[in-house]
């Protein structure tokens, strides 16, 4: 989807990319998050370039990266149409998956194979993953093209919906309705790069397509996202019951995702909510005050994600802060008081939250409710 950035021109640039990566320390950047109703919850990328289309590096960089960055699954997507396929043209189109496998192996990445089929639109392009061939999906019709994928056994996706639309804004075509109907589109890119289809995720919600998030990487994925400024690539966190592939895309098919993107999180509220519940740790639930004393609830956030609160209700028995903010790794001290001396005996009390970075649809975002007992004593 994306214009590079720049331009790296020559096979020396390339390899200079490759020999600067491969002499970086060997560290594994993890983005922990808990398990989610006894599912795995692995952090995946399925649309990423390589030199074989229009990317600008080679295949086992993809793979590196990938470990580096705490990313578990991903799938090399290179365009399979050869007026996309702009650096090295491939002998084979399988040609990206077989150089990469090896370095996937020693890393512990599962790597899937994969590949853009990319029309005008409409239909647009569309990412097939799960693939035993890529080269058989090089076809002029684009519906000749899906079904070789579907005959594989393939997940098919429709990627960046929005691109090259006016204003951006994601228009369902005959097409798509096409491959929806005959049960071949199984998803919708709501996130491509750093840019979130708000019309794409209300698809996926009304339609029951799945969800997914992903780099659409070209450049390496240094030069796409802001990583030194502790920025995180997109990916698709895929709730599955182990690392396997077939484990992915049981978990793809039964639309088991959560999308990351700028620090945040979309989707369903029935995964969302044990995520953060099973993130965080209340401490001390149970508070005893003397008088109006104040008092401090430890809030543990044991997860690699930063959530951000915001209150919706007040408390006709404590004061307490409207804004919060859980850093990843770190305790929070949330300071209440009571507002009045007269309280006594003991209360159980809500405090709703508005978790900001949490989505679960358009514009509307999860909501917590941290509950305590309060004993209120006479000072």
């Amino acid at each position: 989807m994306k214009k590079s950035k720049m331009y790296l021109s020559g096979l020396f640039l390339i390899f200079s990319f490759v020999f600067i990566a491969n002499i970086q320390s060997q560290i594994r950047n993890e983005f922990n998050l808990p398990d989610v109703m006894g599912y795995k919850v692995l952090k995946c990328d399925f649309h990423l370039h390589t030199i074989y289309s229009d990317g600008e590096v080679w295949p086992p960089l993809r793979v590196e990266e990938a470990w580096r960055q705490g990313l578990d699954v991903i799938a090399l997507s290179d365009h399979i149409d050869e007026n996309y396929i702009r650096n090295i043209m491939p002998e084979n189109r399988n040609l990206p998956y077989t150089l990469a496998e090896p370095l996937a192996e020693k890393y512990g990445i599962t790597l899937i194979k994969g590949g853009e089929i990319s029309k005008a639109d409409p239909p647009g392009h569309l990412n097939a993953i799960f693939l035993t061939d890529v080269e058989s999906l090089n076809k002029k019709n684009y519906q000749d093209a899906v079904k070789a994928a579907v005959d594989q056994g393939a997940f098919v996706f429709w990627n960046h919906p929005g691109w090259k639309q006016p204003g951006f804004k994601s228009v369902w075509y005959l097409e798509q309705d096409t491959l929806y109907k005959k049960g071949w589109l199984k998803g919708i890119e709501v996130i491509n790069g750093i840019y979130y289809d708000p019309i794409a995720h209300q698809w996926c919600i009304d339609k029951g397509l799945t969800m997914l998030a992903d780099a659409d990487a070209h450049l390496p994925t240094a030069y796409e996202f802001n990583l030194d400024r502790g920025e995180h690539r997109t990916m698709t966190l895929v709730l599955a019951k182990d690392y396997t592939i077939e484990a992915v895309k049981d978990a793809l098919l039964n639309q088991r995702t959560i999308l990351y993107y700028q620090n945040i999180l979309i989707g369903e509220k029935k995964y969302l909510s044990p995520l953060f519940e099973n993130s965080i740790l209340i401490k001390n639930p149970n508070v005893t005050f003397k008088g109006r004393s104040t008092e401090y609830i430890f809030i543990t956030n044991n997860s690699s994600m930063d959530y951000e609160l915001e209150s919706i209700t007040d408390s006709d028995l404590l004061r307490f802060p409207t804004k919060l903010k859980l850093y990843a790794g770190t305790t929070t001290a949330l300071e209440v008081r009571p507002k009045s001396r007269e309280t006594t005996g003991e209360r159980q009390i809500t405090l709703v939250y508005k978790v900001k970075n949490l989505m679960i649809l358009p514009e509307q975002f999860m909501t917590y409710e941290l509950k305590i007992k309060g004993d209120f004593q006479p000072k």
